[in-house]
């Protein structure tokens, strides 16, 4: 069989194959530069548009049945992966030049190390802004494995209003003492979980799966990025404590 082209895939257009380290083969690769097969395709084009990776490979993801599942899976993470890499490639000069440029000026020296540390620090910060809040609507700490890490407030005997902080879970956990949730309070819930009255600040999983259950939790996790106004938290708090009401009239 005849080689009419050699494809090189690279993540970004300036990215030149090195022919002395790829192709050992003296004579093989002086065949090859001779006859001009090589053809370099970048995954990003100038656009920063995903090409290669939305022109081929999500494509082959797209025709994939059910039967194909575990090719399905790792076309997938092929996908992410790439996507991934040729991103930070791509940012890279901008990072490098915006460092170069805070670090030309005093001031905003200043500001990148403050909030630098605010940074580095929002995790605890974040605990305790929600902790506060919590605690104003009479949450307490759930007696858990970790009792540090879950506030709860009681709505009966059996279910409770919790957060979980190390997960940044909200939602429902067991009220302590009670053994454990059953499978059919466990679906039950999840369908309040889901209501579109509650304001999104939930993590959107690629599955579609975003809300998980066991038999002490339901819950969604909580997507700091969405959130602009604190309160968002007990405002949903408060959503859930009507549902369940209103649920419970319903039975």
């Amino acid at each position: 069989m005849e080689v009419i082209a050699i494809v090189y895939l690279t993540l970004i257009t300036e990215k030149e194959l090195n022919t002395n380290y790829s192709i050992k083969d003296e004579t093989l690769r002086k065949s090859i530069q001779d006859r001009n097969l090589i053809v370099p395709i970048s995954v990003i084009n100038k656009k920063n548009e995903i090409s290669f990776l939305d022109g081929f490979i999500k494509k082959c993801l797209e025709e994939f049945s059910q039967k194909d599942e575990l090719a399905r899976v790792y076309y997938d993470q092929y996908y992410k992966l790439i996507k991934s890499l040729g991103g930070d490639a791509v940012t890279k000069d901008l990072d490098w030049a915006t460092i170069k440029d805070i670090y030309a000026d005093e001031k905003k020296l200043e500001a990148f190390n403050i909030f630098g540390s605010l940074w580095d620090r929002r995790e605890y910060i974040i605990r305790g802004i929600i902790t506060e809040l919590l605690t104003k609507e009479n949450f307490t700490k759930h007696p858990f494995t970790e009792p540090s890490e879950t506030m709860y407030f009681k709505i009966d005997d059996e279910i409770s209003l919790g957060y979980h902080f190390k997960g940044k879970s909200f939602g429902f956990v067991n009220t302590p003492g009670t053994e454990g949730l059953n499978k059919e309070r466990q679906e039950d819930l999840k369908m309040i979980l889901e209501n579109k009255k509650l304001k999104d600040i939930f993590v959107k999983s690629p599955s579609g799966q975003n809300t998980g259950g066991n038999d002490r939790w339901v819950w969604k996790d909580v997507d700091f990025n969405k959130i602009r106004d604190w309160e968002i938290i007990v405002d949903n708090f408060n959503i859930l404590k009507e549902l369940v009401k209103n649920s419970t009239k319903g039975e």
